[in-house]
């Protein structure tokens, strides 16, 4: 008798887990996070010169996005001839490209194509980036009728996830956690519990009567 009592609980566990899981928008609409590169091509200027304006612009620009969303080193390749001299002037132009996008150390690699199709004196600036990949609204298969099974609509959350995709400073965000930061966790657990004790919860101060300047050279 215990099994036969156990066996439609189960089936109605199981069912009711189906549920759920079809009337979760996040399932039903999933906001997904992938990386993209970010490309421009740089014109060498002439020797001395500094970079043009757009050009310095749109090397800040691509700069900033990487903080925003990096999804990894940003390198500049830039095309050279194979000569020392040639190689030379190309690093150069390349470490200017490099200091254009204002990263910090080792966010950025600077390489030479040697003999490579791309255009001689240009560089080639890829920045990886993480982007959302929003879900696709105006499913109406379902409409927002009286329904006696009392089931979502098939918009439903839909544009909750596209909201949050477009928000996300970081899409990467979505997929994974970010590394622990701030308040360190100890000393917030010790201020919580003196509060519920009623205790004072400042730091102890230190005792600096005694010290003085003219003290600290005795």
């Amino acid at each position: 008798m215990r099994r036969l009592v156990c066996l439609p609980l189960a089936a109605v566990l199981l069912t009711a887990c189906a549920d759920m899981a079809e009337h979760d928008y996040r399932q039903h609409f999933p906001t997904a996070t992938t990386s993209r590169t970010a490309v421009a091509v740089v014109a060498r200027p002439e020797a001395g010169s500094a970079l043009p304006t757009a050009d310095a612009a749109a090397l800040a620009e691509l700069g900033r996005e990487h903080l925003r969303r990096g999804a990894g080193p940003a390198s500049v390749t830039v095309a050279s001839d194979d000569t020392d001299e040639a190689k030379a002037a190309a690093k150069a132009f390349g470490d200017m490209v490099a200091q254009g996008l204002d990263l910090p150390p080792g966010k950025v690699v600077v390489k030479l194509a040697v003999g490579s199709a791309q255009q001689p004196g240009s560089a080639l600036v890829e920045v990886p980036v993480w982007v959302a990949e929003l879900p696709a609204c105006g499913d109406f298969k379902w409409q927002p009728t009286a329904d006696w099974s009392n089931r979502t609509t098939s918009n439903f959350g839909c544009a909750t996830q596209r909201n949050i995709g477009q928000m996300v400073q970081d899409p990467a965000d979505l997929a994974r956690a970010r590394d622990a930061g701030g308040r360190d966790a100890n000393r917030s657990t010790d201020i919580l519990e003196k509060y519920r004790k009623g205790a004072s919860t400042g730091s102890v101060k230190e005792d600096t009567s005694g010290s003085t300047m003219s003290g600290l050279g005795k």
